[in-house]
């Protein structure tokens, strides 16, 4: 009988994800409605549909995209309707040991058609990716900050005539440097 089998890291990192503020997780497959539900109490997810077509995939993530921003992972090209659809399509490409000759072709139709591409197969990846994405956005919004204080507070200065056109223009420059500083942080560490 051939079968997915379930990655090890699965249920751990769908837990990481829940206690990052996932709202909701959901399963869908080819597979059985039997082999479906086990994988969904193996990994505490929220729901799970089976027997799904990639077309239904596709229709499903978009309605899900209505209520919510969606992140679908898949790895293969039954997956690459629904990669394409979600907000963030996250490819989980096979590492080399893993990957059969007959699989290199699917596994490229998933890649191609997904936003972020995990190459090592490791699903913990995936919280780096969020984690990530957190950090930048936190970056951006305390940059957005920096840079309308530091212009408002030039122009209110320069409206009072202490700043001048010269020295407005290099402090300005200086607010331009600190977000540059400030953005670095956010480098991989």
């Amino acid at each position: 009988m051939f079968g997915d089998t379930l990655r090890e890291d699965a249920p751990e990192m769908i837990a990481s994800l829940k206690s990052m503020g996932i709202k909701e997780t959901c399963l869908l497959t080819r597979d059985k409605s039997n082999t479906a539900e086990r994988i969904r109490e193996m990994c505490s997810l929220d729901a799970a549909r089976a027997q799904i077509l990639p077309e239904q995939k596709q229709q499903l993530v978009g309605e899900a995209k209505k209520r919510h921003k969606v992140a679908f992972v898949g790895d293969g090209i039954n997956d690459a309707l629904a990669l394409s659809e979600a907000d963030v399509g996250i490819a989980v490409a096979a590492s080399p040991t893993e990957a059969a000759p007959l699989m290199a072709v699917d596994n490229d139709t998933a890649i191609q058609s997904a936003d972020i591409v995990l190459m090592n197969g490791c699903l913990a990846n995936i919280l780096f990716v969020f984690g990530l994405a957190r950090r930048a956005r936190e970056l951006i919004r305390q940059n957005i900050v920096i840079a309308l204080s530091s212009s408002l507070i030039l122009i209110m200065l320069a409206a009072c005539g202490i700043v001048t056109a010269l020295s407005g223009a290099v402090l300005h420059n200086a607010g331009a440097f600190i977000i540059l500083l400030n953005s670095a942080r956010g480098r991989i560490q």
